[in-house]
């Protein structure tokens, strides 16, 4: 038989927050809901937050919910028999996503000279759309000189390259083309032998 299911709320037909859903959407509360998506629960960053996967090893056909059955009317994704090792996130395109963290730091030339409010404004839009296409994952404020740290996806370094030399601090030289680094996975966490 399988595991009983487990939720805090169900609902059907209606919202049960007066908000609409969407990743643009975050908590406007204290700090750090406010300034930290990690940390809302309002909008698309918390699903993943509270979202808990179920394995089902070794469960006959008989016994598992319809969409995953082995006919699979529902055409849910699945995974069967994954070398775990080899798996990487997918994109809807099928291309293997990488991690890479991104450095930017302020030209030396323009350390003393703020960049105009619609050159900013423009940067914040674009970044705000990396982030909703999925290229921006994380994004922080160096603290240790003037520039930005981010972690992005992306199939390919070529890729980071040109999306983020695009933004319009980069091209008004008020921030250099970042330092990107690919990224593994640590290996500490792996399950022993």
């Amino acid at each position: 038989m399988p595991p009983p299911l487990q939720a805090g709320r169900i609902v059907v037909n209606v919202f049960a927050h007066p908000q609409d859903v969407f990743f643009a959407s975050i908590h406007r509360g204290p700090f750090s809901a406010k300034f930290d998506s990690r940390f809302t629960l309002v909008g698309m960053t918390p699903i993943k937050r509270f979202l808990r996967s179920v394995c089902y090893q070794g469960i006959p056909d008989e016994l598992r919910p319809d969409p995953l059955k082995q006919a699979n009317a529902h055409s849910v994704p699945q995974l069967v028999d994954v070398d775990i090792g080899k798996l990487a996130e997918q994109d809807r395109g099928g291309a293997l996503k990488m991690q890479f963290m991104t450095l930017f730091t302020r030209h030396p030339d323009k350390t003393g000279t703020p960049a105009p409010a619609e050159l900013r404004e423009a940067e914040f839009e674009k970044v705000r759309s990396l982030y909703t296409d999925g290229l921006v994952r994380q994004i922080w404020l160096r603290g240790d000189a003037g520039g930005a740290c981010m972690i992005v996806e992306a199939a390919s370094i070529d890729e980071v390259v040109e999306k983020l030399g695009a933004l319009p601090l980069v091209r008004a030289g008020f921030l250099q083309p970042p330092m990107v680094v690919p990224l593994k996975f640590y290996s500490g966490f792996a399950a022993r032998s």
